[in-house]
């Protein structure tokens, strides 16, 4: 799996904001058209187009995720089912839910 469909829940529906992709460069993500026109909030600036890439995870995406450097973060990702620390994987198996925003992550089937 290469591709999480971020979304926001918002009363009763889920708005597609974007798609993060894994790439040999690192991470691409794009945002949804239909959210660039009807949403304000944004995690990127416009100005910059509506696709950006970085070769590690954005700060942003990863602000979602238990820190690495936790000491009981094998046991975490031993919960979810992974041998190894992969932000990408943990995204989708921890969705990239908190408990301050309605914004999570969805495996793309």
């Amino acid at each position: 799996m290469n591709e999480l469909r971020v979304v926001h829940n918002r009363k009763n529906e889920k708005i597609t904001v974007g798609y993060l992709k894994r790439i040999p460069q690192g991470f691409l993500f794009e945002y949804d058209e239909n959210y660039l026109k009807n949403n304000k909030k944004i995690f990127f600036a416009k100005s910059k187009g509506n696709k950006f890439i970085n070769n590690k995870m954005f700060a942003f995406f990863k602000s979602r995720l238990p820190d690495e450097k936790r000491p009981d973060i094998q046991e975490i990702l031993e919960s979810y089912g992974l041998k190894e620390y992969d932000d990408f994987e943990l995204l989708a198996k921890t969705k990239g839910k908190i408990m301050t925003d309605n914004y999570e992550f969805e495996k793309m089937k």
